[in-house]
C-alpha cells in the first residue's frame, strides 16, 4: 500500500505541475515496456488480465505467476506492452485500482522473458480456461496423493517433538510452500522479498492461532478431569459414610426384648417430661414474652442513643468547621491589613 501511495501522490503532482513527459519520472523507466502488476484476484486468468490491461495499449507478453502443483493463480505477473509509452498509462491510471474488491498494484518492471513459463498460453486464441483447468485438475490429484502419502506416514510415525499428527503435517507443507517461494520465485522480481516477509508472517500467525486452540482445548479437558475426579471423591466419601453407619447399626443391634423393655421406658419418660414442659410453659410463657418486650426496648433504646450521638458528633463537625472557616478569614484580614500597612509605609518612605 505504501508502494501504491507513492505513485499515486507522484502522478497527481505531476499532474498539478504540469510535469512533461521529458521530465516524468517514468523516464526513469523508458528502456523496459513490462509492467508489474500485483495483488490481483486468484480468480482471474490471463484473458481477463489482458481485457482490463489492453485499453491502454496492445500487450505482447503475459506471465501471469501459477503454482506448479495446483495450477492455481498467485495473484501477480508481468505484461508487457507493444508502446513502451502505454506502461506510463497504465501505472498513472490502473495502481491503486479496486479489481473484485482487491486494490491492485501496478508499477514499472524489468523482466526477462524465459521460455516454457506458460506465458505463451495468453497469446493462442486465449485458450486459457481449458488448459488452466486441467492443469489445475492434475495438480489437485497429484496434491491429494501427497496429502495421503504424509497423512499415512504421519499416522504411522504418531507425531513427533509433542506434536500430534495432523499439526506435524500443516507444519511440513507450511515449510514446503515457504520453501518453493524462496526456491522457484523468479530472482528479478523486486516483490519476492516482501513475499517471503509475508509467507513466513503468515505461517508463524498460523501456527500460533493453532497452538492457543490447542492450549484451550487441553485446559477444558484437565478442568472437566478435575471436576470429575471432585465428584468421584465426593461419590466414595458419601459411600463410605454410610457403610460406616450400616455397620454401627449392626454393632448396636440388640435383641427384641431389651428393645421393648427400653422402648416402654422411653415412652413413660417422655410422657412425663411432656407433662413437665406443659407445666413450665404456662409459666414460662409470661416471662418469655417479658424477655422480648425488654430486648425490644433495649435495641430501641440503643438505636435512640446512637442516633443522638451521630447528631451530636454532626453537630460537633460544623461547628468545629465554623470556628477553622473564621480563624482563617480572620488570619486573611490579618495578613491583607498587615500588607496594606507596608504597602502604606513603603510609599511613604519612597516619597
Amino acid at each position: 500500500m505504501n508502494v501504491i501511495r507513492e505513485v499515486r501522490a507522484l502522478t497527481r503532482a505531476e499532474i498539478d505541475a504540469g510535469t512533461p513527459d521529458s521530465a516524468s519520472w517514468h523516464q526513469s523507466y523508458a528502456h523496459s515496456a513490462y509492467i508489474f502488476i500485483g495483488n490481483l484476484p486468484f480468480e482471474l486468468s490471463e484473458g481477463d488480465v489482458i481485457a482490463i490491461f489492453s485499453q491502454y495499449g496492445e500487450p505482447v507478453h503475459l506471465h501471469l505467476a501459477r503454482d506448479r502443483d495446483t495450477g492455481r493463480s498467485r495473484g501477480f505477473g508481468w505484461l508487457k506492452y507493444e508502446d513502451q509509452r502505454s506502461t506510463n498509462l497504465a501505472v498513472d491510471n490502473l495502481t491503486g485500482a479496486v479489481i473484485l474488491g482487491r486494490t491492485i498494484r501496478v508499477d514499472h518492471a524489468e523482466y526477462k522473458h524465459k521460455e516454457g513459463d506458460g506465458a505463451e498460453e495468453a497469446f493462442q486464441g486465449l485458450n486459457i480456461g481449458k488448459q488452466a483447468a486441467g492443469g489445475k485438475g492434475d495438480g489437485d490429484d497429484s496434491e491429494r496423493r501427497s496429502k495421503r502419502r504424509r497423512r499415512d506416514s504421519d499416522a504411522s510415525s504418531g507425531g513427533r517433538d509433542g506434536v500430534d499428527a495432523e499439526e506435524a503435517a500443516l507444519r511440513r507443507r507450511e515449510d514446503k510452500e515457504l520453501e518453493r517461494l524462496e526456491r522457484d520465485h523468479d530472482d528479478d522480481d523486486p516483490m519476492k522479498e516482501y513475499l517471503i516477509r509475508e509467507k513466513k508472517q503468515e505461517i508463524a500467525d498460523a501456527r500460533a492461532a493453532r497452538d492457543t486452540r490447542v492450549s484451550r482445548k487441553k485446559d477444558t479437558k484437565d478442568r472437566s478431569d478435575r471436576r470429575s475426579r471432585r465428584h468421584h471423591r465426593s461419590r466414595s466419601r458419601s459411600d463410605d459414610d454410610d457403610e460406616k453407619r450400616h455397620s454401627h447399626s449392626h454393632r448396636s443391634h440388640r435383641s427384641r426384648r431389651e428393645r421393648g423393655r427400653e422402648d416402654d421406658e422411653d415412652r413413660s419418660h417422655r410422657r412425663r417430661s411432656d407433662r413437665d414442659k406443659d407445666r413450665d410453659s404456662d409459666n414460662d410463657g409470661g416471662d418469655r414474652r417479658d424477655r422480648v418486650d425488654s430486648k425490644d426496648r433495649d435495641r430501641d433504646r440503643r438505636r435512640r442513643r446512637d442516633d443522638n450521638e451521630d447528631d451530636d458528633k454532626r453537630h460537633r463537625r460544623r461547628e468545629d468547621d465554623r470556628r477553622d472557616r473564621r480563624r482563617r478569614d480572620n488570619e486573611d484580614r490579618d495578613k491583607d491589613r498587615d500588607r496594606e500597612d507596608r504597602d502604606r509605609r513603603h510609599r511613604r518612605d519612597s516619597k
